[in-house]
């Protein structure tokens, strides 16, 4: 078992994609990535009429116990949040800008 504080077993992205499905009604997810940088797109009724700041909290909090302590694998994420008919009208999320690793202010 883990040492993690979630004592789950298996791949951090289906790890994490449970615990967004979990916490966010009727949602899918989709997370990609590893090395500790992750996309997560997101796509659920839940953020109808919110921004995407807001949109962006609700993830977070699904995932905040997988965020915290020494042994978190996760150092960056690249949210897209978005409801059924953003989906639709987009086709698919927008990309995301390439990590720049570490402190990317000074890099």
């Amino acid at each position: 078992m883990s040492s993690h504080p979630t004592h789950s077993q298996g791949a951090i992205t289906d790890i994490m994609r449970e615990a967004i499905e979990q916490k966010i009604p009727d949602s899918s997810a989709e997370v990609g990535g590893g090395g500790g940088h992750f996309t997560i797109e997101v796509v659920s009724p839940a953020f109808a009429g919110k921004s995407m700041l807001e949109s962006h909290r609700l993830v977070y909090a699904a995932i905040a116990h997988l965020m915290t302590g020494l042994a978190s694998t996760i150092h960056a994420l690249a949210l897209h949040t978005m409801t059924m008919q953003e989906w639709f009208d987009w086709g698919e999320a927008p990309q995301s800008r390439p990590c720049m690793g570490g402190d990317s202010v000074n890099n």
